[in-house]
């Protein structure tokens, strides 16, 4: 079984340019590394905000070496995030509702919540 590890901005920033812990976990090969779309946001926005005092040509050596590292990172875009949090969030109230029913509720209406979901 492979294990899926997220992996926020600090850890793509310091894992990307300097060597350590962070660098050795995204070169590890026995693990899917997953991250979002707002944390590649952030590490461009935090790129662009340390080294804006640096070069032009720098900072666009900078971004291309994060685009590089991005490849073998599976991002999760906002929308199918958003997407999973609705489900999870509907899944959890659907489930307190029909335990705070009544047991004389009819069945079909039951039914009928427990099928409704987000797709």
């Amino acid at each position: 079984m492979r294990y899926r590890v997220f992996v926020d901005t600090n850890i793509l920033l310091s894992g990307i340019f300097f060597e350590g812990n962070e660098s050795r976990i995204l070169d590890l090969v026995e693990i899917d590394l997953i991250t979002s779309e707002d944390n590649v946001a952030e590490l461009r926005k935090v790129i662009v905000k340390k080294l804006r005092y640096l070069k032009e040509r720098t900072l666009e050596i900078a971004l291309t070496e994060a685009d590089r590292a991005l490849v073998d990172i599976d991002v999760i875009s906002r929308s199918k995030s958003l997407r999973k949090s609705l489900r999870l969030l509907f899944s959890f109230l659907t489930k307190k509702i029909l335990l705070s029913l009544p047991p004389f509720l009819p069945q079909n209406r039951i039914i009928f919540l427990r099928e409704m979901h987000i797709s």
